[in-house]
This record gives structure tokens, C-alpha cells and sequence, in this order.
């Protein structure tokens, strides 16, 4: 295989990976880099808990972690990075009134000291929180998603507590 068919090959799995993120059961959902509709205010973020981060991150299609992982997960260095402020700009965007979804973007730093900022993207069901798809420009992704899912959790923990219900 050639430097060019290797390059070739790789784009190619890139872009069948992005687009099985985006066909979920019932519709297709757009590029998140394409929706204008990204706001600061999480009141409206669907009440996402630990037991939806664990179906997700343990028992749904990313299987980062091992059902034991999950029983300590404040030991785990996702939560770490999550406690320790890298996860940050959090925002909702809704793509319209018939769809079953929404996203929820954030920037991560790394934890080591870097110029770079890491993207992330998660696809959810509106009513039911349940995550769909995750996405990170970084190169595992094993600590930013998972980081920004228990941040979610926890905004949307601090909004409940402030008396403002989440969907």
C-alpha cells in the first residue's frame, strides 16, 4: 500500500465514521459544525445522570469502560478532568422541532500545558438524555468525552439545585 492509498483509505474510514454518528435509528442528523443555533443557556439541556453516562460509556456503543471502572468512577482520570476545570464553553443547540435531538459542544483543554483546545460534540435524545454519538478532534477521546459528559452532568445537578428544571 502506498503512502497515497493509505491516505486515501484512512479519509474514507474518517468519513464513514463521522456518518454513522450522524444516521441514528429514526432520522439523519446534520454536521453539528453547520448548526447557527448554539447558545450558553442549559436550561433547556435534557437532565442527563451518571446512570445515562454509565449506559454509555460502559454498556452503549463506545465501551470505554468496564462495568468495575464505573463503581470508582471519581478515580477515574475522565472525572479528574472534568473536576479540574478542562472542560469548558459548554452549549446546546436544538436542530429543529421535529427532530429527536440535540447536541451539546464544549472545549477541552489538555492536560498537559499546550497551545491546542480539543473539540467536543455529543448527540442526545431530547426527551429521554439518552446519548447517541460522541465526537472529539482528539486522538482517543478516552478523557475529553467522557469528561464532558460528567460536566454535563453536572450543569445540569447545578441548574436543578437553583431551581431551574432541565428538560
Amino acid at each position: 500500500e502506498t503512502v497515497v492509498e493509505r491516505a486515501a483509505r484512512e479519509n474514507e474510514e474518517i468519513t464513514k465514521r463521522a456518518a454513522e454518528k450522524l444516521s441514528t435509528p429514526t432520522e439523519t442528523l446534520p454536521d453539528p459544525k453547520n448548526l447557527r443555533s448554539w447558545t450558553k443557556d442549559l436550561s433547556r439541556l435534557p437532565r442527563l445522570t451518571s446512570k445515562d453516562i454509565m449506559n454509555y460509556l460502559v454498556f452503549g456503543s463506545c465501551k470505554f469502560y468496564k462495568n468495575e471502572d464505573m463503581q470508582c468512577f471519581k478515580q477515574l482520570k475522565a472525572y479528574k478532568f472534568f473536576k479540574d476545570g478542562h472542560v469548558q464553553d459548554i452549549k446546546l443547540a436544538f436542530i429543529n422541532d421535529r427532530s429527536s435531538y440535540c447536541f451539546v459542544r464544549a472545549k477541552v483543554l489538555p492536560s498537559m500545558k499546550t497551545d491546542r483546545v480539543y473539540n467536543t460534540w455529543i448527540s442526545m435524545v431530547k426527551d429521554i438524555a439518552n446519548v447517541f454519538s460522541v465526537d472529539c478532534n482528539c486522538i482517543a477521546g478516552k478523557v475529553a468525552l467522557p469528561g464532558t459528559l460528567f460536566s454535563i452532568d453536572c450543569r445540569c445537578q447545578m441548574l436543578s439545585l437553583n431551581g431551574i428544571k432541565t428538560k
